[in-house]
């Protein structure tokens, strides 16, 4: 499949999402980033090559909400398309989405609905705990994290449950954000199997990433 007919998939389930809620109930926002390196669950996936990257995303009212992400880096091209619901229960916060990944470059991944996923998420104050569940494409991966935030700083230890056990294994990522734009991260995979990916335990990956609003209404 190439860009365009991906990118017309993603147009298409936005569009389609949009069309029951009047012209006025929806809120639509853009943000365009940068960051040094494509950090994924602990893994430098883009080898050492920045990463840049587009959201589109729309508030559909009563807690429900969907979008577009595009990103481009060395390695290629991907388009994340995901919808869910979040609100609050009592003292908890929680959410649901489904989130499909598509690769035009790879003919494994390259359609929709060839991997997919199901992200939950609850948090009480500044602690959550997030599970994401493969459901098409891989079966058997499943990755789990466990967050905190303290004022501009984070700490996050995340499990990746691969189905192998000779790949599975577990990174902890410190954050501090410097302002509403500006972010590093520091990542080191603390516990690894042999094989368990391109990090190898105790290394650190840094991570500057840079995020800029786009104001729709002048476009």
């Amino acid at each position: 499949m190439n860009k365009l007919s991906t990118l017309g998939i993603a147009t298409a389930l936005t569009t389609a999402m949009l069309l029951p809620q009047s012209a006025s109930a929806v809120e639509l926002d853009a943000s365009a980033n940068i960051s040094t390196v494509y950090l994924w669950r602990g893994q430098d996936v883009s080898a050492g090559s920045p990463l840049f990257d587009v959201t589109l995303s729309t508030d559909l009212g009563s807690g429900i909400y969907s979008g577009i992400w595009i990103a481009s880096e060395s390695g290629g091209e991907e388009y994340d398309l995901y919808a869910g619901w979040g609100g609050d229960l009592g003292p908890v916060s929680l959410d649901v989405s489904i989130w499909n990944y598509i690769y035009p470059s790879d003919t494994t991944f390259d359609s929709f609905g060839e991997l997919t996923e199901i992200i939950v998420s609850a948090s009480v104050g500044p602690v959550s705990f997030t599970y994401y569940d493969n459901i098409a494409g891989g079966s058997g991966y499943a990755y789990y994290t466990l967050a905190a935030s303290f004022d501009k700083f984070g700490v996050s230890l995340g499990t990746a449950d691969t189905g192998f056990s000779s790949m599975d294994y577990t990174h902890l990522d410190l954050s501090y954000s410097y302002n509403d734009y500006l972010s590093f991260t520091a990542s080191t995979v603390v516990d690894t199997s042999t094989g368990a990916g391109a990090t190898d335990e105790g290394d650190t990956i840094f991570v500057a990433s840079l995020s800029l609003p786009i104001d729709l209404s002048k476009l």
